[in-house]
């Protein structure tokens, strides 16, 4: 049995211009401040199992949408967008792979199911109407939806 757990935090992702002024985006579209990945592996004689889960936090979509804006009606938050999250997502994978002797080399079998619980992506929104303004579909993150494979390896 193996298991492992790799994890990161972005603490601050910015940049200064010429003249000072600091912007930082960690938290924003595709720089979430947390990402986990936990796999684990059990082995048995020729039977291997495998499991995959990559956590991404949620993010705001944009930065600078849904703030407060002094010269907006004396003082207001401006609403761009309707939601301005990008909720947080658990993507989970696997693996089952069978090994044997055959005629001096090896064969394994295999199948994985990746995005096993079928997951959908995370939805972007680009107007208070609710239609996206993102290039492509209107979703961003994992968009392969579940996925199934099943082969062989031959070595010798």
């Amino acid at each position: 049995v193996n298991v492992r757990m790799l994890g990161s935090y972005l603490s601050e992702n910015s940049r200064t211009n010429s003249t000072g002024v600091k912007t930082s985006s960690e938290g924003g579209f595709g720089l979430p401040d947390w990402n986990y990945q936990l796999s684990g592996s059990y082995n048995r004689g020729p039977l291997g199992i495998n499991l995959q889960a990559r956590y991404t936090a949620e993010t705001l979509q944009s930065l600078t949408n849904n703030i407060y804006q002094a010269g907006f009606n004396g003082g207001a938050v401006r609403y761009d967008v309707a939601y301005n999250t990008i909720d947080a997502s658990v993507i989970v994978d696997s693996r089952v792979s069978y090994n044997f002797d055959y005629k001096g080399g090896n064969i394994s079998l295999f199948a994985n199911v990746n995005n096993l619980f079928d997951e959908d992506p995370q939805e972007f929104y680009g107007a208070l109407s609710g239609f996206s303004q993102a290039v492509g579909d209107g979703h961003t993150g994992d968009k392969r939806g579940r996925r199934y494979v099943v082969g062989f390896r031959f070595d010798y």
